[in-house]
């Protein structure tokens, strides 16, 4: 079951803005991202006799996903034109047993700011820039107990989350405007600030602490694109 609503507002400047309300309600027969996953939680003594783990590929369990997204843009046709978009969510899943945690990919928080100026002698600049809070992952720790022995702590499912994450995109195009065709010649950056995001949070027994396991991903992109 979807339910959806939206409210629309002409502002000055140009600019439009729109207002949408949503919330999810879902019933799964089947949900691929629990399959083989481990709900179990350790307690407060990991080096004590464990239970045994509950591996999950659960049947009609509930899933749940309510938020707001506010959208607020100047028109094409202006000299400077973008958008700002910003959305807060919040996504989960519900198993009998175990209880109500966050999505895997749950991201509570994500904004996102373009802007494009047309400068002049057909030379355009335009600059992204993107932000999100971290999604959810489940705190697992490497004890060491008596005689050397190895235990695993885990906590609740999902129940913490992965550092906030933002970037920045940049673009130069300049235009060649013919008597009926035109060519564009650009110059993109992802992630011109070079930030690195974190994926992965992983347990260093050595120094009994969490490390980050970060990503770069960094992409220059130079080229030529006609139209007739």
């Amino acid at each position: 079951l979807q339910y959806q609503a939206s409210v629309e507002a002409t502002l000055p400047g140009d600019l439009q803005a729109t207002l949408t309300g949503f919330t999810h309600d879902n019933s799964y027969a089947l949900d691929f991202s629990l399959i083989g996953q481990d709900l179990s939680v350790t307690g407060a003594n990991p080096c004590a006799e464990p239970p045994p783990p509950e591996l999950y590929a659960p049947l009609h369990l509930r899933g749940r996903a309510r938020g707001a997204e506010l959208l607020v843009r100047r028109r094409l046709g202006q000299s400077v034109f973008g958008w700002l978009s910003y959305a807060m969510s919040q996504s989960d899943r519900t198993v009998a047993g175990v209880g109500t945690f966050p999505f895997d990919f749950d991201q509570t928080h994500v904004l996102n700011l373009v802007l494009s100026w047309e400068v002049g002698r057909n030379w355009t600049l335009g600059a992204v820039f993107h932000y999100n809070t971290g999604r959810p992952y489940t705190p697992v720790r490497e004890i060491v107990c008596v005689d050397f022995i190895t235990a695993t702590s885990r906590d609740p499912h999902n129940s913490a989350r992965l550092p906030d994450y933002w970037r920045l995109d940049f673009r130069i195009q300049k235009r060649e405007v013919f008597e009926s065709w035109y060519l564009d010649f650009y110059i993109d950056f992802f992630n011109a600030a070079f930030q690195w995001e974190t994926v992965n949070m992983r347990w260093n027994t050595d120094e009994q602490r969490f490390e980050a396991e970060t990503f770069p991903l960094f992409l220059p992109i130079i080229g030529v694109r006609g139209q007739f």
